[in-house]
């Protein structure tokens, strides 16, 4: 009873921080309420309307559309709007930081879309800039972390990266989670695992960022049971974690995993976490058998050496060797560490499974597997294989489509 009597106190704590958020403005606060329809059970959304100027937009569907972004922002100019709350998964909460971003952008149809205009700062948005809240229902996409969303436009996917972006204030409440469906749980926690070993070996990642991916690591395995269980510790744990790897995703990029888990979402209907766990494992086995690939080649060519002539050609080979094998070097190292700190939790909590999603036909030949593949293959967008530690072609990307697509 105790138990409980706290953790309604802790709710009520926050429910008054959350509101004192939004008035705690030299303004009276006129807000724009970014919600799906699931969000209109929740005791948040009922508290913010006992609030005045609460102004409700919904019109965006999942894997949001520049359409939506479009109508939101006419949305908030025409009810002269200057907050915004944001209460969903990653959909919402990329909504959300979009229209904060474009606010003060006409749109034009016969002009390029305004996804394409780079570097907009503080200075080319009219004052009051947009007090950004979000406040998650799910575990899993960080999107209240980020500077990052995602939209389509023309069906294609557009990553929006801008430090405007970045929510203001997060608000998270484990009792959001409580009317997930158990599946949804699932896929909302792969995509935060697959943050945590995307930010550990992206180029770009930082003692920062890994020390992050592992904290929330430790979380995502220690707590996964009792968030599966729906407890309400178990619950919190997990949005903390995905806080965390969202934080540390904030600071890397995304790598290969979500390059390519994209086309899956998109061609067969699976939710991003599934895909992008599914493709994160595939390509970390790929890394592994590179590198030990790599081991053997160097081996053999210390071996060589002695009888390479010492002439400008082989100087320059074995320049690029050397800066090649300091590439190789970290791969292994960062790849040795996850390995060891994912074994030592699994020892400890047990494994994260990666089903075979339903969606994949296990009736499907060879020929429909390859020409699937290829197709995957060939729409991965290259800029974004940039931030991967490791080149992959586009015959390996099938290749490894090919293997998830068999399973195995």
């Amino acid at each position: 009873m105790e138990k409980k009597s706290n953790n309604s106190s802790l709710k009520a704590i926050q429910l008054k921080e959350l509101k004192k958020s939004i008035l705690e403005q030299k303004f009276e606060a006129k807000v724009m309420l970014v919600c799906g329809n699931s969000a209109k059970k929740t005791f948040v959304y009922k508290e913010l309307y006992s609030m005045t100027n609460i102004y409700e937009f919904n019109d965006f569907e999942p894997n949001p559309s520049y359409k939506s972004v479009v109508r939101g922002v006419e949305f908030y100019n025409k009810n002269s709007c200057n907050t915004i709350v944001a209460i969903g998964g990653g959909s919402a909460i990329d909504v959300a930081k979009t229209i904060k971003l474009y606010k003060d952008i006409i749109n034009d149809d016969t002009k390029e879309n305004f996804f394409r205009i780079k570097n907009i700062s503080e200075k080319d948005i009219k004052a009051p800039v947009p007090k950004l809240i979000a406040i998650p229902t799910t575990a899993g996409s960080g999107s209240e972390a980020t500077r990052f969303a995602v939209i389509y436009y023309e069906d294609e996917k557009q990553s929006i990266d801008n430090k405007l972006c970045l929510p203001n204030k997060t608000f998270l409440f484990p009792q959001l989670l409580e009317t997930l469906p158990l599946y949804q749980k699932e896929t909302t926690m792969l995509d935060a695992w697959s943050h945590c070993v995307e930010s550990f070996w992206a180029v770009n990642a930082t003692e920062e960022s890994k020390k992050m991916a592992q904290r929330a690591l430790c979380l995502i395995y220690g707590n996964a049971k009792s968030y599966f269980d729906n407890e309400l510790r178990g619950n919190g744990q997990m949005q903390k974690a995905a806080n965390l790897a969202g934080r540390a995703i904030n600071i890397t990029r995304t790598t290969a995993g979500h390059a390519m888990c994209y086309m899956l979402t998109k061609k067969y209907g699976i939710p991003h976490g599934h895909g992008a766990a599914l493709c994160t494992k595939e390509i970390w086995k790929y890394m592994e058998n590179e590198c030990m690939k790599s081991n053997s080649i160097e081996n053999k060519c210390m071996t060589n050496n002695s009888i390479e002539n010492e002439n400008i050609e082989n100087n320059h080979k074995k320049n690029k060797d050397t800066k090649q094998s300091t590439k190789n070097e970290k791969i292994k190292k960062d790849l040795t560490k996850l390995n060891r700190i994912i074994t030592e939790l699994e020892n400890k909590y047990g494994k994260i499974e990666i089903p075979r999603p339903k969606e994949f036909d296990k009736n499907w030949s060879d020929e429909e597997i390859r020409e699937s593949a290829k197709e995957l293959a060939l729409t991965v967008n290259a800029e974004r294989l940039k931030n991967h530690p490791m080149k992959m072609s586009t015959d390996v990307i099938q290749n490894l489509y090919e293997k998830i697509l068999r399973g195995y």
